[in-house]
C-alpha cells in the first residue's frame, strides 16, 4: 500500500492516516459485497476485520522510525497519552447507551446481523435504514466476528479520535509549523470536550471529523506542493466518500476542501489535471456509496433518505439574515453555564441580535422545544467547547490583521475553514444538539489555533493549554452517560451509575434508568417462554436495542407493521413466538392469538393463546 501523502516514506502519521483510509475502505467495500452474497455473518465478517486490520497497520509498520510521532513526546504528549488511556478505559467498559444508540445505530446492526444482509426491512424506527452507515459498518465487523457482543463496539470512535488529534498534527507540520507547534495543535485537537466524550460511544461525528480532517489535510497538500502522486486523486476520493457515508452533514462541510484539492491539482496539472482529478476522485466517493444511495432511492425517492427529514433539519431560507441568525445560534451552543441566570441573559442576547435582523426565534427553530441556551453538561450530545470556540475566533482575528502576512497555504486553511461554517449554517438549523455535528469545524481549527498560539508566545500558549487540560477533565472522567467518576458530571438525566463499580447491564441504561427495571423483565420473560422468533412492535424513536442486548442469545427481533401498535386486539401479528410492544398505550390489547404474558410499564410481551399455532 501506498500513502496519501507525497511524503508518507518521512512521516509514520501520515502512513498510519493511509492506512485507516485504505483499512476503512476495505471494510465499507467488503460488507457490501458480504451483503450481496447474503454472508454478514460472524467467521466472514471476522476475517474482514483481520483484513482492515493489516490495512490499517501495514503502511505504519513499514515506516522507519513509527514509534517516534513527535506528537507524542514531552509533557504534550503524556497528556495526549493520558486522555487516550482513559477514553480507551471507557470504551472497553462501557456499552452503547446513548439515545442514537439504543433507537438505531445498533438496532440496525443486529438486523443486518440477523438477516445476513444490507436490504431494507419494515420498520417504524426509519432510521435504522436512511441513514449514511459506514461508522455502523465498521462496528458490525467487530460486533458480528464477537457473535453479536458489543464490547469492541464502540472502539471505531476511539481510533477515530486519535485519528482526528494526528491529523490536527500533520496539518500543522503543512502550514510550517514545527515540532512543538504540532504538538500544541495535537493537543488542542484531544481536548475538545465533545472529542473525549464521543472516543468512547458509537455516535459517528468522530468518525465524520476524521475523514472530513483527511480531506482537509490533502486538499491543503494539494495546494501547497507543485508535484502529486497520480494516485492523490483516489485517496481524496476515498476519504471523502468515507466521509459522505458517515454523517450527512459532511458534504456542505467537504465542498470548501474539494475546491482547494482541485484548484491545487489545477496548479499541478492545468485544467486538464483538475478535471482528471475530479473523475477520480467523483467515481471513487460516489462507487462507496452507490448501494446505499440505490436502497434509499428505491424506498424513499430520493439517494439521501426522506424528504420530510432533509426539510427539518435545513434552514427556513438562504436569505443573509437567516444565515447569519442561525450561525449566532449555533455558536450559543458553546457558550451554556451551570447558572440559569446567566444562561437565561444569554438567551435574550441571542433573541434580541434575531430581532434586529428582523427574524424570530419562535419561527427559526420550532423544533426540539424551541431556541434556548442548553446548560453546560457533560453529555455528549449536549457538550460545548467554550474555550476553543473563543481561541478559535482570537485566531481568526489574528489571521484577518495580519493577512497580507500569512504564506498562501495559511489563507487556503483560514478560507476552507471560514467556508465550511458559512456551509453549515447555510443548511443545517439550529437545534439543541447540533453542538456535536460542529465537531469536525473545532477539529479542522486547532491547526489555526496553534498558529495564533505559538506566534503569541510560550506564556499565553501555556496558559491556554493548561486551560485546556482543565476544562477537558470533567469529559474525560464524568462522560454523562459513562462516568468513571460520576459527580464530576452535570447533564440532563440523573447522575449516572460509574463504569468502575457498576455492572455492564446497568450502565447500558445510565441515560434512562428508570428503564432497566420494564427491559430486565421483559427479557426474563422471554427466557421463560424460550421464544427465538420475536415481533416488535415500536415506534419511531423506540429503545429497541436493550431488547437486542438483554435476550436470550439468538433471539431474533423482527419489526411487526408499526400502525398495529395501537390498534384493536383483533389485529393479526402474524406467526411469531412472542410479541414485544414498546412505548404501547397501557390498554394496549395485544394481537389476536395472542395472551399478555407480562406488562412492564409502557412495554408489554404477549405469548400464543392455548391452542393458537405460533
Amino acid at each position: 500500500m501506498t500513502s496519501p501523502d507525497p511524503n508518507a516514506s518521512r512521516s509514520p502519521i501520515s502512513a498510519l492516516l493511509g492506512g485507516m483510509v485504505a483499512g476503512a475502505t476495505a471494510l465499507v467495500v467488503g460488507v457490501e459485497g458480504l451483503s450481496a452474497i447474503g454472508a454478514l455473518h460472524p467467521v466472514p465478517l471476522a476475517l474482514l476485520g483481520l483484513s482492515g486490520a493489516v490495512l490499517l497497520m501495514e503502511p505504519f509498520r513499514r515506516t522507519a522510525g513509527a514509534l517516534a510521532i513527535e506528537p507524542l513526546a514531552g509533557p504534550i504528549g503524556i497528556g495526549l497519552l493520558a486522555l487516550a488511556s482513559v477514553t480507551l478505559l471507557t470504551a472497553l467498559l462501557a456499552p452503547p447507551n446513548t439515545w442514537d444508540s439504543m433507537t438505531y445505530h445498533l438496532p440496525r446492526i443486529t438486523h443486518w446481523l440477523d438477516r445476513g444482509s444490507l436490504a431494507f426491512w419494515p420498520t417504524p424506527i426509519e432510521r435504522e435504514l436512511w441513514q449514511p452507515p459506514f461508522a455502523e459498518y465498521l462496528v458490525l465487523v467487530g460486533y458480528g466476528a464477537l457473535g453479536g457482543r458489543d464490547w469492541l463496539a464502540n472502539l471505531p470512535q476511539w481510533i477515530a479520535g486519535v485519528g482526528v488529534v494526528l491529523v490536527a498534527a500533520e496539518i500543522a507540520g503543512l502550514l510550517g509549523l514545527g515540532t512543538r507547534g504540532r504538538r500544541v495543535a495535537a493537543l488542542v485537537a484531544a481536548t475538545i470536550p465533545a472529542l473525549i466524550l464521543q472516543s468512547s460511544s458509537t455516535q459517528t461525528d468522530l468518525l465524520s471529523a476524521l475523514w472530513l480532517g483527511i480531506v482537509a489535510w490533502m486538499a491543503l497538500a494539494s495546494w501547497e506542493r507543485r508535484e502529486t502522486r497520480r494516485s492523490a486523486p483516489l485517496w481524496f476520493g476515498a476519504a471523502l466518500g468515507l466521509a459522505i457515508g458517515t454523517k450527512g452533514t459532511a458534504l456542505p462541510l467537504a465542498l470548501p476542501w474539494i475546491a482547494i484539492f482541485l484548484i491545487g491539482s489545477a496548479r499541478t496539472g492545468g485544467r486538464a489535471g483538475a478535471a482528471r482529478s475530479a473523475i477520480f476522485a467523483l467515481v471513487i466517493a460516489a462507487g462507496l456509496n452507490l448501494p446505499q444511495f440505490i436502497r434509499n432511492q428505491t424506498v424513499f425517492g430520493t439517494p439521501l433518505g426522506p424528504a420530510s427529514v432533509q426539510t427539518l433539519l435545513r434552514p427556513a431560507s438562504l436569505a443573509p439574515g437567516v444565515v447569519a441568525g442561525n450561525a449566532l445560534a449555533n455558536l450559543s451552543l458553546h457558550f451554556g453555564t451551570p447558572s440559569p441566570d446567566l444562561n437565561h441573559g444569554l438567551e435574550g442576547l441571542v433573541v434580541g441580535a434575531h430581532r434586529a435582523l428582523g427574524l424570530d426565534t419562535g419561527e427559526l427553530y420550532p423544533y426540539f422545544g424551541g431556541y434556548r441556551i442548553v446548560d453546560w453538561s457533560t453529555h455528549e450530545d449536549l457538550a460545548g467547547g467554550p474555550i476553543h470556540v473563543v481561541l478559535a475566533l482570537l485566531g481568526l482575528g489574528y489571521a484577518i490583521a495580519r493577512w497580507r502576512r500569512l504564506r498562501p497555504i495559511e489563507r487556503a486553511a483560514v478560507i476552507g475553514l471560514g467556508l465550511g461554517v458559512i456551509a453549515f449554517a447555510a443548511l443545517v438549523r439550529w437545534q439543541p444538539y447540533n453542538g456535536r455535528l460542529h465537531l469536525p469545524l473545532l477539529a479542522l481549527a486547532a491547526p489555526l489555533i496553534a498558529i495564533f498560539l505559538v506566534r503569541a508566545g510560550q506564556r499565553i500558549t501555556g496558559f491556554a493549554l493548561l486551560a485546556l487540560g482543565l476544562a477537558a477533565t470533567p469529559a474525560a472522567l464524568a462522560n454523562q452517560t459513562r462516568p468513571l467518576w460520576p459527580t464530576l458530571g452535570r447533564g440532563p438525566t440523573p447522575r449516572a451509575a460509574s463504569l468502575l463499580v457498576a455492572p455492564r447491564a446497568v450502565t447500558l441504561f445510565n441515560a434512562r434508568p428508570e428503564l432497566q427495571d420494564g427491559y430486565r423483565g421483559i427479557a426474563e420473560g422471554l427466557a421463560q417462554l424460550e421464544c427465538r422468533r420475536v415481533a416488535l412492535f415500536a415506534g419511531y424513536d423506540s429503545w429497541e436495542y436493550p431488547l437486542r442486548a438483554l435476550a436470550p442469545r439468538g433471539t431474533s427481533l423482527e419489526h411487526a407493521d408499526p400502525a398495529r401498535l395501537g390498534g384493536p386486539s383483533g389485529t393479526d401479528a402474524g406467526s411469531w413466538c412472542a410479541v414485544v410492544a414498546v412505548d404501547g398505550p397501557p390498554d394496549y390489547g395485544g394481537p389476536a392469538g395472542y395472551r399478555l404474558h407480562r406488562r412492564e410499564g409502557g412495554l408489554s410481551l404477549w405469548a400464543p393463546a392455548s391452542g393458537a399455532t405460533p
